[in-house]
């Protein structure tokens, strides 16, 4: 487990559209009660096609729209701080409101247990990022900022940076709320942002022992919240 601190911090819808092809003989049909069964016959219930009617259309390969704010965090306890935080059982949002979006704030990773032997000793330092939190569309990108290359803003060099030393993606994970209805502020799941193989450890066990690894995030859970 590794713990992260935050410091000044699809349905891939898949339509299968089967087209029956109906072979129809160019015969006359002498029962037109027949017809007029078949047709009605054809027609959904009044109340079924009332609630179709009443409903959204669903889009091939949309997302549903995210649950209202105050349901996503129904019977949970409030945790308070630069990002407001919500727990529920083995549950964690991270509230997040418009203004900080975009804001830089620290991010590091320790090393919460080992197996005595280096570099994986317990309370191990990882990397310390400046970090942020980008949104695009419906989807919450927690961004490493690049503090490695620094150029004068809105200057060619800082064009030339920009594309040749880019920021990093740590995690991404999908908006879990609509929007508050007083504060605009939503809710991202801090388990999915998480519990990942942030500071890399599989990477570091394979170049070292030569064994596959990869972070069981099911079996993977937020241990304690604190949030300054």
């Amino acid at each position: 487990m590794f713990p992260v601190s935050l410091a000044t911090v699809a349905r891939a819808g898949v339509l299968a559209l089967c087209a029956a092809a109906l072979c129809a003989c160019a015969t006359t049909i002498d029962k037109p009660a027949a017809t007029a069964a078949a047709a009605t016959a054809a027609k959904p219930p009044a109340a079924n096609g009332a609630a179709a009617a009443g409903a959204p259309a669903a889009r091939p390969g949309e997302s549903p729209p995210p649950r209202p704010f105050a349901d996503v965090i129904k019977d949970a306890k409030e945790i308070k701080g630069l990002f407001t935080l919500w727990q529920k059982d083995d549950k964690v949002w991270i509230e997040i409101r418009p203004e900080q979006l975009d804001q830089p704030f620290l991010f590091s990773t320790v090393l919460s247990r080992g197996i005595a032997q280096l570099p994986f000793v317990p309370g191990l330092m990882g990397d310390a990022n400046l970090a942020s939190f980008h949104r695009i569309g419906n989807q919450v990108q927690l961004i490493a900022r690049n503090t490695l290359f620094r150029t004068a803003d809105n200057s060619p060099l800082a064009r030339a940076a920009r594309t040749s030393v880019s920021d990093s993606i740590l995690s991404s994970v999908a908006v879990a709320s609509a929007p508050h209805a007083e504060r605009k502020s939503f809710l991202i799941e801090a388990n999915a942002l998480l519990l990942n193989d942030i500071a890399g450890i599989g990477t570091v066990i394979d170049a070292a022992f030569r064994m596959g690894y990869a972070l069981d995030a099911r079996n993977s859970s937020i241990e304690r919240v604190h949030s300054a």
